[in-house]
């Protein structure tokens, strides 16, 4: 949730920065769940705020704070199948790839938003160790009864002995 927020917040700075209608990123608490929600009444259409939130257990992408309110997670059976996949991306690998690369990574990121290149560094640094603790993220779609769900694994990587 933290890292969603933090890119939410560099999309505003990027897009208010080169914009004379300026997005919000606003945050507002329905039953003890934090919901964070963009706001900009001139681009986005009537009814549009898309937000996000960590929900029972789900990381939720929605199009506005009252769609993730409706969210309510309810066990069922298990969908037959395997279902299919849309992502599949190695953490270990991307982690590897951002560290050989960190400096000119850092220098990026502190350049395009304006921000310091040792928050920035510090910033990245924590990303790579939370990258660390995980092997893969995987999103399936399973669909049935006119229904389509998407579901997310996230290994954790775990040493081979």
């Amino acid at each position: 949730m933290n890292a969603l927020s933090f890119f939410a917040g560099l999309a505003v700075l990027d897009h208010n920065s080169k914009n004379k209608d300026k997005l919000a990123l606003k945050r507002e608490t329905q039953e003890g769940v934090e919901i964070r929600y963009l706001v900009n009444e001139k681009r986005f259409p009537p009814g549009l705020r898309p937000a996000f939130a960590v929900k029972a257990g789900y990381l939720l992408l929605a199009s506005s704070p009252e769609a993730v309110r409706r969210f309510a997670a309810t066990p069922g059976p298990a969908a037959p199948g395997k279902g299919s996949p849309l992502l599949r991306l190695s953490l270990r690998h991307l982690a590897r790839f951002l560290k050989d690369r960190k400096e000119g990574v850092a220098e990026l990121l502190s350049g395009k938003h304006g921000l310091p290149k040792e928050a920035t560094a510090e910033w990245l640094n924590g990303m790579l160790s939370g990258l660390d603790l995980f092997d893969t993220l995987e999103v399936r779609q399973h669909s049935r009864d006119g229904r389509v769900a998407w579901v997310a694994r996230l290994r954790p990587w775990l040493p081979k002995p």
